[in-house]
């Protein structure tokens, strides 16, 4: 009823089989029966057919091997023999590659070497554009300034040419009134001169006679000195003497000269004109450096213009500080004929003369007003003109102000005699002219003087060996044989100091 098997596997193929049983009161034997069975294995799970198995794939591997082996030597040689082929080919190809880039090399230089030509030739090209382009705005400027500059030639000569006929025209102008200015004065002199030696002259005609032929030596004399003064300007060689100037004294001689040359018949014909100053005494007092006699000569054209032209009213000189700044501004004021507006810029012209009354001639060459411009200027100053026509003009001129430091003091008029007392001096006149000799040596016999006469250079030397008193020279510059600087030059170098006066 029960019971029990075990089996025990020993090795491959060999198993021992035991199997114990018990009764239904459960006794078992005890041993039981052991039974070995032998179960061989099939061909397949044999060792042997494993080992030949192994073996055979083996072979097999190894044949596999071999014959792979031999394939790839087969095919190293075919490659080697392939490879050796191709390197040959690679080899020339590699040759005719290399002659190749030796010829691209070659032909790379080539293109090199012209490329730089090129470039050199671009360069130089360049060079060249850049060069004409600077020569072409350079032959483009001088061009516009050659046009430039000769539109402003033609313009300076066609204004040089113009200024030259009207220069050539004013001086025609001047001449022609020159030359009656000259005549008027010396017809006069001459012509009264004449009626002078009639022996049936009365006293009365004998003064009136003297006093025109005076007039109009000193009409022709202020003439000549107008003509040497715009000379020396023109040339550059008016010099100005800077002096100390009592601006009292000044206008007083101002004044007192033309108080009483404006009540002349000659000069006023009886003209209702009254010469005022309006100076006041804090400028009067003032004692400035300046030019007294080219002061004077400006003030003097200034009120001469002034009575030309003024039949009525009055003259004023004026003179005061310009506010802020360092200069004396004079001016005269009259209420002549006036000047109209269109001839304010030719007034201080050369060889300007207006004259816009065909029913009266004023006397005058035209210089009168340019030299007094010119003479403002040369004294640092600058001269401007208000003028309305038909009602008067004022002229105006500034000068520096340059105080001298001197204490103002009154200054009170005295007569003075026209000739001074010259007892007991010897002066030598040096004069060729016989008429200009008689008339210096009757003024100075008149003072007292004695006098000495020398023809020329080489007299005058001659008379001071022989008079050593000599007090003074009056010498002439131009003389026959030697003239008067060159006979100063002789003195000065003997040692001779005696007082020289050119004349």
């Amino acid at each position: 009823n029960n019971h029990e098997i075990t089996y025990t596997y020993l090795d491959p193929g060999r198993y021992f089989l035991r199997i114990r049983g018990s009764n239904s009161d459960g006794i078992w034997n005890d041993e039981g029966a052991t039974l070995q069975i032998v179960v061989l294995p099939p061909w397949y799970k044999t060792w042997w057919f494993r080992i030949s198995i192994y073996i055979s794939v083996l072979g097999i591997f190894l044949l596999f091997y071999m014959v792979r082996l031999k394939f790839f030597s087969q095919q190293k040689r075919k490659l080697m023999v392939l490879v050796r082929e191709r390197t040959l080919q690679l080899e020339e190809v590699a040759v005719a590659l290399e002659e190749k880039q030796e010829e691209i090399n070659s032909q790379n230089e080539k293109l090199l070497t012209q490329r730089n030509e090129l470039e050199n030739s671009n360069l130089l090209l360049t060079d060249q554009k850049r060069q004409i382009l600077e020569q072409n705005r350079e032959l483009d400027l001088h061009r516009n300034q050659l046009e430039t500059l000769i539109e402003e030639r033609t313009r300076e000569l066609i204004e040089a040419k113009n200024k030259a006929e009207e220069s050539d025209r004013l001086k025609s102008s001047f001449l022609a009134n020159l030359s009656h200015e000259i005549r008027t004065p010396l017809n006069a002199i001459l012509g009264f001169s004449s009626l002078l030696g009639e022996k049936n002259l009365a006293s009365e005609e004998r003064e009136e006679y003297n006093r025109i032929i005076h007039g109009s030596s000193n009409n022709l004399l202020d003439l000549i000195n107008d003509i040497l003064d715009i000379s020396k300007i023109e040339a550059g060689q008016l010099e100005l003497d800077m002096r100390e100037v009592s601006l009292d004294a000044f206008v007083n001689d101002i004044s007192g000269v033309f108080e009483m040359f404006i009540k002349r018949d000659d000069v006023g014909s009886n003209k209702p004109v009254e010469f005022k100053v309006a100076i006041n005494k804090e400028i009067r007092d003032l004692h400035i450096i300046s030019d007294h006699l080219r002061l004077t000569q400006v003030i003097t054209n200034l009120i001469n213009n002034a009575i030309k032209f003024t039949s009525s009213g009055y003259i004023e000189l004026g003179c005061y500080k310009i506010p802020g700044n360092e200069f004396l501004e004079f001016y005269v004021k009259d209420t002549g004929i006036g000047i109209k507006e269109v001839y304010h810029p030719l007034v201080f012209e050369r060889f300007r003369k207006l004259e816009d009354d065909r029913h009266q001639l004023h006397r005058g060459t035209g210089l009168g007003l340019a030299i007094s411009y010119q003479l403002v200027n040369l004294m640092g100053g600058t001269m401007r003109l208000d003028s309305k026509y038909g009602e008067g003009s004022t002229f105006y001129f500034t000068i520096p102000l340059i105080l001298s430091g001197i204490t103002p003091v009154s200054v009170k008029k005295e007569a003075r005699s026209l000739l001074p007392d010259m007892n007991n001096c010897l002066i030598l006149v040096a004069e060729d002219e016989p008429s200009n000799f008689n008339y210096i040596e009757k003024l100075l016999k008149d003072a007292g003087a004695r006098v000495l006469h020398a023809e020329n250079g080489i007299q005058v030397l001659q008379i001071i060996e022989d008079n050593p008193g000599i007090d003074l020279i009056l010498m002439d510059i131009k003389m026959p044989l030697m003239d008067g600087i060159e006979t100063l030059n002789n003195m000065r170098k003997k040692g001779s100091t005696i007082p020289v006066i050119a004349q």
